[in-house]
């Protein structure tokens, strides 16, 4: 939702069939910098307030596209957060109860992510602010382009994104919670040893069998 490519305006037949990508926040366009003795033409985004702050053009949005704008904000930022827990919950024991609340709040942000996809509905489809604004000082070309939007590659992903969510909810649910076993498997030695003629004991054996406790050796076996 924050990269200016989630709709798009292409051209009526007739003409270059350039095509005005834009997204809830922002457009894509061409900017130019300098560097040395040339002059560099380059893609970006582009923020509406642009329109605002540089050109003085007050544009207009609906009630749908403030939804948008709300939904596109919160569904990341609880996501990211609720993702970290999910990534650490193999590194601490995590209680049953709590796994499936994440498993259902990630299923809740399926549905904020699928508000998101509101934006076919909004104004930014409708009555685009840049399209307000070259209805203002272009109308020529504003004539050019579709009263309606088309789906770009960034509607796809938001799509995708409404799957992966409710995907993951569903998985924390069904699936059993992580535990951590902090303790490490007993084992049995067996240990064998020699007494030599001086007296003195020496280790000639060691058979490490897993599954029993580990018992020091009371008394030493003689070969």
């Amino acid at each position: 939702n924050f990269y200016c490519e989630t709709v798009k305006f292409v051209q009526t037949e007739g003409n270059q069939d350039l095509s005005l990508y834009v997204s809830p926040w922002n457009y894509r366009t061409k900017d130019t910098y300098e560097w040395g003795d040339g002059t560099y033409i380059f893609t970006t985004c582009r923020s509406y307030s642009y329109l605002e702050d540089n050109f003085g053009f007050e544009y207009t949005v609906d009630a749908i596209t403030r939804t948008v704008w709300s939904f596109s904000i919160v569904t990341p930022i609880l996501g990211g957060v609720f993702i970290l827990g999910a990534c650490l919950g193999p590194c601490m024991t995590v209680r049953p109860s709590v796994w499936k609340s994440m498993g259902v709040i990630f299923v809740l942000l399926s549905a904020f992510q699928g508000i998101t996809l509101l934006i076919q509905s909004s104004s930014i489809c409708s009555y685009n602010p840049v399209l307000q604004y070259m209805e203002s000082s272009n109308p020529d070309i504003a004539a050019t382009l579709p009263e309606s939007c088309e789906l770009a590659t960034g509607f796809l992903l938001n799509i995708a994104a409404v799957i992966l969510w409710f995907l993951a909810g569903v998985s924390a649910i069904v699936f059993r919670a992580p535990v951590v076993v902090a303790e490490h498997p007993p084992q049995e030695q067996n240990v064998t040893y020699m007494q030599n003629p001086d007296g003195t004991i020496e280790e000639i054996n060691v058979t490490v069998v897993k599954g029993k406790a580990v018992h020091a050796p009371n008394e030493a076996s003689e070969a």
